[in-house]
């Protein structure tokens, strides 16, 4: 399902006659037990009854999350090219942490930053709606250092360390970071050199005729050696 994408569930269990393609998943699980299985899987502890404090989306997903995040790092080993980016994970059921953006082509979901090589998922920090809310669980000494909450995401995502072995995840000198305009600063490119990290992003100008007609420029920042 991940890999073919049919307009609906039940498609997966069609004949080849009917739908024009046939999958052997309707060989070892019927459509029914299979959407039972998707309606009542659940993946947190129950909530205990003596704490009062509310819980979020997040907090119950928190565990199976935190399990997940070590099997990819265990799993795959990412390449020389990283990227850092916001995505909407579709979700159309009821909670409040859902965000919704028009103009994104999945424009309603839990909004997540990732950090990603090659397709493939890293890490990410979740994002609650609401001015008060935002980013959950970022690492408040970047923004105490005078760092937006966008630029801090880049610096939090990409300083992670290995629990075991007590070292960088990502080391320095073996990672290019590629970003947009929504994080490139030259405060960010220059601490993310400092750390280690190259980097390139692109950059949104501003007074040029293009710009006020919507259609935007992009340059990519590059110094006279290497990528910045």
């Amino acid at each position: 399902m991940g890999l073919t994408h049919e307009s609906s569930i039940k498609d997966y269990w069609g004949s080849l006659d009917t739908t024009g393609s046939e999958y052997i998943v309707k060989k070892y699980i019927s459509r029914t037990q299979f959407e039972q299985l998707d309606r009542y899987f659940w993946c947190t502890e129950p909530w205990p009854d003596h704490n009062p404090t509310p819980q979020s989306t997040f907090d119950r997903i928190d565990k199976f999350a935190k399990y997940i995040r070590l099997t990819y790092r265990k799993l795959y080993r990412p390449g020389a090219h990283l990227t850092v980016d916001k995505t909407i994970e579709r979700f159309m059921g009821r909670a409040p942490e859902i965000v919704t953006i028009p103009t994104k082509p999945t424009p309603k979901g839990f909004k997540i930053w990732v950090l990603a090589n090659e397709g493939y998922i890293l890490d990410w920090l979740w994002h609650a709606r609401g001015d008060k809310a935002g980013l959950v669980d970022l690492d408040e000494t970047f923004t105490e250092e005078g760092f937006s909450k966008t630029q801090a995401v880049v610096l939090d995502l990409l300083t992670q360390r290995d629990a075991e072995l007590n070292e960088p995840l990502y080391p320095l000198g073996k990672h290019v970071v590629w970003l947009d305009n929504l994080f490139t600063s030259v405060k960010l490119l220059t601490r993310l050199r400092e750390l280690g990290i190259e980097a390139a992003g692109t950059v949104r100008t501003t007074g040029a005729g293009r710009e006020k007609k919507g259609r935007g420029v992009e340059r990519t920042i590059k110094d006279e050696n290497s990528v910045y």
